[in-house]
């Protein structure tokens, strides 16, 4: 739950919208870019300590929200819409907020993708989603990424069952692959979580 609302605050702080949400401490340096740490109260399955959240992005007015292991949370990935989190942010909204869920239609990864360990990082391009997912076989790590399109109304991101592109792995570490994703014009640049290349 902490690491969620940590990614929470890092992804609005990267948007640019914490900055006209609470102004900057009166001792923080001119410029500073430094915002505090404003705690929400996240309700739902999300709220269960052990719902690994582990990816977020933005698409359209929305926070996205990616679980590491989405079936275990019903095949569901949830999003919480940016207006809830900044009232939440300005102290206009005290009650907690309920991420709304998204059904996820995917391959059954554990099966398909030997020595699965979870999905890791979601970015979006339009409503063309990217995923990346970790695994672990024979003591080899291995990445893959995946892509699938988000409904425009939020009821559901299909992932296409065809089109899944392996990420050779940058280090011989255990439980290491691509962590975040950025999508920049028209690249998906895939960041290693050991400082890879």
């Amino acid at each position: 739950m902490l690491a969620s609302l940590v990614l929470l605050g890092m992804a609005l702080a990267m948007s640019g919208h914490l900055d006209s949400a609470r102004p900057v401490s009166a001792t923080a340096p001119l410029g500073s870019l430094e915002q505090p740490v404003i705690p929400i109260e996240i309700s739902g399955p999300l709220a269960d300590r052990n719902s690994e959240v582990s990816g977020l992005d933005w698409y359209a007015d929305y926070l996205i929200i990616l679980p590491q292991y989405p079936e275990r949370l019903g095949n569901h990935l949830f999003a919480l819409r940016k207006a809830d989190i900044l009232d939440a942010l300005s102290a206009q909204r005290t009650a907690s907020l309920e991420p709304i869920p998204i059904p996820f239609f995917a391959p059954d990864f554990a099966s398909e993708i030997g020595g699965f360990e979870g999905c890791e990082a979601i970015a979006f391009k339009g409503n063309r989603a990217f995923i990346t997912i970790e695994a672990e076989l024979n003591g080899a790590a291995k990445g893959y990424v995946v892509t699938g399109t988000l409904a425009s109304d939020l009821s559901q991101l299909a992932i296409d069952s065809q089109r899944l592109a392996e990420s050779p792995a940058q280090s011989t570490s255990p439980n290491k692959a691509d962590e975040s994703l950025i999508i920049a014009e028209n690249q998906i640049i895939a960041i290693y979580e050991a400082n890879g290349a």
